[in-house]
């Protein structure tokens, strides 16, 4: 019906067209089979963009302004709606097409088409519907992007929403909901009832009740629990709600939730690190103690208690000055008033005293705590080491390693130890004299080349024998000697480094050619006897015989003669005189009877070796004498033939001593190491090419920095010495392998703290690679005192002034004296003679420090005279000896051979005068003071040493000053003159110190410069 009806409309009548402009929506109609011509309706004609009714050439899209998509695919003329109606009798229903135009224009729209019949069921056209559905698109796409941008949001941030119609009882949960819930978005229907059965069971009663209270009365609310998600993990989440009234009750619920577990677990972190401080600070083994800004005590660990045995109750609110000693109080109440400006402290050492009066030295850092904004400081915590046992550990480390060099030097026997390059890096003075050179210019010194080309090397062959196998090893070397060559038994060993690296050799040298020559001796003695004997067998055997026995018991090696079952059957003189046995005690028994090996298993191996290959060679052991000394000896052995029996030829040295002394270099070593690193100065080593190998504890303290920051990293990388980098004075020293001896130098602390610092450089070998050992000494303290005393240099003036008016006095001071010795010389006044000597005596006395302060105060230029400082101390030694001998007491002269020098003689007795009444004055009665003169570099030295008690440090910085003195009656001005003496002459004086004793160093510049 409707197919005829449209096939008898006059599609060209207006009135037809009119009435189909009336509908609202699109509509296209053909009655063409071939689909040119579709005429469109007014909505059509403004969705296609064209005018009203026009006809509109489909079939052609080659040829058309616009293309057709479905789901992104062109639509080809036959899958378009209006021709699948026409031509395949199709009925098209909501097929959605996009419409795009050659200038970008797209639109969308919703298609319908069926086909037109006419009454025969013929298909004459097709009638077309279609929405426009371009702005809803638009809307769609935009809320989709919306909330794909709010999902997005609740992911990043973890937070979930949720909405709930209280009066339809429907939720609806975002996506982040579900994922919070630990549920994949849409697994279960949203409602109340599933939310409330994932609360933890502790939390779920309270959580319904406050929900639906808060459901029924519509706040806004804030809730946290827990939750039990789906794989069982407990989860806390934090809701937050609001309420949309519908009328009087709420309608609508939307809220928030937040999963808050990381916090809440920051939270019990937060607890747990809280109590941890405190646990940490009470009970810390290193004392910490916290003060405020009035420097009163607010916290005092139990390390701090049992440090001063006060208990934290006793000082808590008292301020800080109960805790330092008198003497130093007011040096240590300056370093706390500095930590109030922001000042840190770093390896501060402050004297402790404790509530017993003990005095504890103690190593501080400090830090301050801020308030919130960093504004100001509300306490300082300091931390603190105590290091009185490691102080004096530190002088017993030097008495020991003092001692250890006095043993090494005195020993006769040749010790040396060397690098893997073959150089010495220590040796013994007996060492340096077979060699002829000097003492000091044997370090670095390649010994090998000293014994020519083969027996050089041999010594080689032999050192890499022991730096490959990493064992020590017995060898015979040929030293050339002025009295001919000497064959030396060469014990050497592995030189390791604390981490057990091999880094040389270790050699000690005994000179056994006499002994060589003995056995040269015997071994030719053996050859005649058994030359003899061959030709001689049935001649004259006992004369053979005879002619052993005397070899043999004459040898100076220990000898033995045992069976093959290891049976004594002989021994000489030289095994009674090292065991200690008779031959009674021996002959007859073995080893085993006698208890005499230290370890069996020696015994045992030395026996398997002999029956192996009829010999022993160089084999040590170690036996136990008669008295219980134990005895280290090399033993050769042989089965020899003797007197139709094969029996055992023993031959042993005895190495005893070599094997103290090589125990005592192992101590030597670890005692390197272990000043290395308690040092208080200081030191670092470093490969040539910068790298950090190791660094002492000293350095870290001071720098501020770990172990594990600095070992593999070059200064460059923590801009120790600023951003320049290193002086160019060390990557020369570097460069060239020369050292360097007290270069001034500024570094960095980590805290960018710029201190003042004596850098010294020395070039080891470590681990077969040339490496650098750099020690600086700080000095910044110095430096801060030495621009103290330029001011007082401006004082000078006012010195020269009181010399001239010391003159003054001294010129009416002599009238008064002599005026007084000529009355007390008058016979009316011989009773009151004691007091006219008294008033003459203190005229003389005064006179004498006026005489001592003008040649203080004088700076005129002195006359300086080519003279030799032994010469001058030689004519001072009558003097010298007689002041010594007065006060029962002894000098000792060590007077080296020195070069002239520019000197100003009745300057310099006077200095060595006073120096030597010093050191005498400072001893008691049988003591030794011994003066020493000797070249030291470019510097002629003269060293006066006594035995007293020492100079207490608090004393030291102050040696030098004009009327400071420690004596009853001293006027100060002795020793202020040694030092202006000194300056004159352009040498300084320095001290060393100890309670065994004090030494006064002055050192002249070996120039000889002309006095100033």
């Amino acid at each position: 019906m409707i197919s005829s009806l449209f096939s008898s409309l006059d599609l060209n009548s207006d009135r037809t067209m009119k009435l189909f402009d009336t509908i609202p929506v699109g509509i296209s109609i053909t009655l063409d089979k071939t689909c040119r011509k579709i005429k469109y309706n007014k909505k059509a004609a403004e969705f296609l963009r064209i005018q009203p009714w026009k006809v509109f050439l489909d079939s052609g899209l080659n040829n058309s302004p616009l293309k057709m998509y479905h789901e992104g695919k062109e639509l080809s003329p036959e899958e378009i709606p209006v021709q699948r109606a026409v031509w395949k009798g199709e009925t098209v229903k909501n097929l959605e097409i996009d419409f795009v135009w050659e200038d970008g224009t797209r639109k969308t729209a919703i298609w319908n088409s069926n086909p037109l019949l006419d009454g025969e069921g013929v298909i004459i056209g097709a009638i077309s519907a279609f929405d426009d559905i371009t702005g809803r698109k638009r809307i769609e796409n935009e809320l989709r992007i919306v909330n794909n941008n709010l999902a997005a949001s609740q992911e990043i941030a973890h937070s979930g929403s949720f909405s709930w119609d209280l009066e339809n009882n429907r939720m609806v949960w975002s996506d982040e909901f579900y994922r919070i819930l630990g549920l994949t978005p849409g697994q279960i229907q949203p409602s109340f009832d599933a939310f409330i059965n994932m609360i933890h069971l502790e939390d779920r009663e309270k959580a319904a009740r406050d929900i639906l209270r808060f459901a029924s009365k519509g706040k806004k609310a804030r809730d946290e629990f827990r939750i039990v998600r789906s794989d069982d993990a407990v989860k806390f989440i934090e809701v937050i709600g609001k309420a949309a009234r519908g009328g009087e009750k709420p309608a609508l619920i939307i809220g928030m939730v937040r999963d808050i577990t990381r916090h809440k677990h920051a939270e019990e972190m937060l607890m747990e690190t809280r109590d941890y401080l405190e646990n940490l600070i009470g009970y810390a083994n290193a004392p910490i103690i916290v003060w405020d800004t009035s420097f009163k005590i607010t916290i005092f660990s139990h390390a701090f208690e049992r440090l001063t045995g006060y208990t934290e109750g006793e000082v808590l609110g008292l301020p800080l000055e109960i805790l330092f000693p008198e003497n130093s109080k007011r040096e240590s109440l300056n370093h706390i008033r500095q930590t109030s400006s922001g000042e840190r402290w770093e390896a501060v050492e402050i004297p402790i005293l404790g509530a017993d009066g003990s005095i504890h030295i103690v190593l501080w850092n400090s830090a301050n705590v801020y308030n919130r904004d960093k504004t100001g400081i509300i306490a300082t915590i300091a931390q603190g080491q105590d290091i009185t046992l490691r102080k004096e550990v530190e002088e017993a480390v030097y008495a020991n390693r003092t001692l250890l060099f006095n043993i090494i030097d005195g020993t006769s026997d040749l010790v040396g130890v060397k690098n893997l390059e073959g150089r010495m890096v220590l040796a013994n003075r007996a060492l340096a004299k077979i060699t002829d050179k000097p003492f000091n210019e044997i370090i670095g010194y390649d010994i090998s080349e000293y014994f020519g080309y083969e027996a050089g090397q041999l010594n080689r062959e032999n050192d890499l024998e022991v730096t490959t196998s990493g064992k020590s090893g017995i060898f015979e070397e040929t030293i050339p000697a002025k009295d001919g060559d000497r064959i030396f038994l060469a014990n050497k060993f592995p030189y390791r480094n604390k981490s057990g690296e091999i880094i040389g050799v270790i050699g000690i040298l005994r000179d056994i050619t006499e002994r060589k020559k003995a056995e040269v001796a015997l071994k030719e003695s053996e050859e005649r006897y058994r030359s003899l004997a061959k030709k001689l067998q049935e001649v004259d055997l006992r004369q053979s015989e005879e002619r052993f026995c005397k070899a043999f018991y004459s040898s100076p090696a220990m000898m033995y003669i045992q069976n093959l079952d290891g049976r004594f059957i002989e021994i000489n003189d030289k095994f009674t005189e090292v065991t200690g046995y008779s031959r009674d005690e021996i002959i007859g028994r073995n080893s085993l009877e006698l208890n005499a090996y230290i370890d069996p298993a020696q015994r045992v191996e030395a026996f398997q070796r002999i029956n192996g290959s009829g010999r022993l060679q160089n084999f040590e052991i170690k036996v136990r004498a008669k008295n219980g000394k134990i005895l280290s000896l090399v033993t050769s052995a042989e089965i020899v033939q003797l007197n139709d029996e094969r029996v055992i030829l023993y031959h042993q040295f005895d190495i005893t001593e070599r094997k103290q002394m090589e125990e005592k270099l192992r101590q030597s070593e670890e005692r390197f190491f272990k000043a290395f690193n308690s040092s208080p100065v200081m030191m670092n080593i470093r490969t040539l090419n910068g790298n950090c190998v190791d660094i002492n504890n000293t350095s870290m303290a001071n720098l501020g920095y770990s172990k594990e920051e600095l070992i593999d990293t070059t200064y460059e990388e923590h801009h120790v010495y600023g951003s320049s980098g290193p002086p160019p004075e060390l990557i020369k020293s570097m460069d060239e392998k020369k050292p360097i001896n007290n270069l001034e130098v500024k570094f960095y602390t980590k805290q960018g703290k710029q201190r003042t610092g004596l850098l010294s450089t020395e070039f080891i070998e470590l681990n077969g690679e040339m490496c650098i050992l750099i020690i600086t000494n700080d000095i910044t303290e110095l430096r801060q005192f030495e621009k103290e005393m330029s001011r007082l240099d401006r004082l000078k003036l006012v010195g020269e002034m009181a010399g001239g008016i010391a003159h003054e006095i001294r010129n009416p001071m002599m009238v008064v004296r002599g005026y007084l010795e000529y009355i007390g010389n008058k016979k009316e006044f011989e009773k009151y003679a004691d007091r006219f000597e008294l008033m003459i005596s203190e005229l003389d006395r005064a006179n004498s420090i006026i005489t001592e302060y003008l040649t203080l105060a004088r700076s005129r230029a002195y006359d300086a005279e080519p003279e030799n400082l032994n010469v001058l101390i030689n004519d001072l030694i009558y003097l010298i000896e007689t002041d010594a001998i007065k006060e029962d007491k002894y000098i000792n002269m060590e007077l080296e051979e020195v070069p002239d020098m520019l000197l100003e003689k009745n300057d310099i007795k006077q200095m060595i005068l006073n120096l030597i009444r010093n050191g005498l004055e400072a001893m008691a009665p049988g003591g030794y003071l011994t003066v020493r003169t000797f070249v030291e570099g470019k510097e002629v030295v003269l060293a006066v040493s006594d035995q007293g008690k020492g100079i207490p440090p608090e004393h030291l910085d102050k040696m030098g000053i004009p009327f400071f003195t420690t004596k009853d009656y001293g006027t100060g001005l002795g020793l202020a003159m040694c030092y202006k003496i000194a300056t004159r002459h352009n040498a300084k004086i320095s001290i060393e110190t100890s309670p065994e004793g004090t030494t006064f160093f002055v050192k002249f510049d070996i120039s000889g410069a002309p006095v100033s």
